[in-house]
């Protein structure tokens, strides 16, 4: 057959083109199908209209893991319990409380997952180590707030223990679907021998299971202590 005049549809070509070969877009649900087809048009030796279409082309969006954690330090793009998120001269951090020696300060954050999947969440939790007027926790606990009310409830869950080195995970978070977000407090119990010269400095990181604890926390969320 001999082909006089041929044109491409013009919707149909741009479709075609725009569709790479292996689909990935945050805002895109992973494992969605996104289908593509192209259509050409042209008018054969008869004269007469033709349609021919391509093989139509099947792309799976992939998983792409990302989360937040806030509020975050002031300034600053510092790591988790980086050198420079512990630098002691500047009052940097995301949240602070004064309380008395021997009480539980509580910090609320919230982790939101920037998936386009479902996600949970291995927490790692820091103090400062003991230096000149800093002094360390009694104890410091990450919890899931379960009902999101910032208080530790019955049915809420451990996530960690705190440490200088990032202490102990004991647990992950339920899944999390994608945009959502999980209340998350921080408990630290502090000694009964606190001077009003002393502070407390925390610090959290998590990573996501769904990467394979590939994809951590970019920014510091510091807090203190005070007395």
């Amino acid at each position: 057959m001999n082909y006089r005049k041929a044109g491409w549809n013009t919707l149909g070509a741009i479709a075609f083109a725009l569709v790479p070969t292996a689909a990935h877009a945050l805002g895109t649900p992973a494992k969605t199908e996104i289908r593509n087809q192209s259509i050409a048009t042209y008018i054969d030796s008869a004269n007469d209209p033709q349609v021919t279409t391509s093989n139509e082309v099947i792309n799976i969006v992939q998983a792409v893991y990302g989360f937040s954690i806030t509020p975050d330090i002031k300034v600053g793009d510092h790591a988790p319990a980086s050198l420079d998120a512990w630098d002691t001269t500047v009052n940097n951090e995301a949240l602070a409380q004064k309380t008395a020696a021997g009480n539980i300060a509580y910090f609320s954050y919230v982790l939101r997952n920037t998936a386009n999947t479902q996600d949970s969440f291995n927490f790692q939790a820091y103090f400062h180590e003991a230096s000149g007027t800093i002094i360390e926790p009694s104890e410091m606990k990450v919890y899931y707030d379960a009902n999101g009310n910032g208080q530790v409830d019955p049915g809420d869950i451990l996530l960690a223990n705190g440490d200088t080195d990032g202490g102990t995970t004991t647990a992950v978070t339920p899944q999390i679907p994608a945009n959502g977000v999980a209340a998350i407090i921080v408990a630290v119990k502090t000694p009964a021998t606190a001077l009003a010269t002393n502070s407390i400095l925390i610090d959290i990181d998590a990573t996501s299971v769904g990467s394979g604890n590939t994809v951590s926390d970019s920014r510091s969320n510091l807090a203190r202590v005070t007395f």
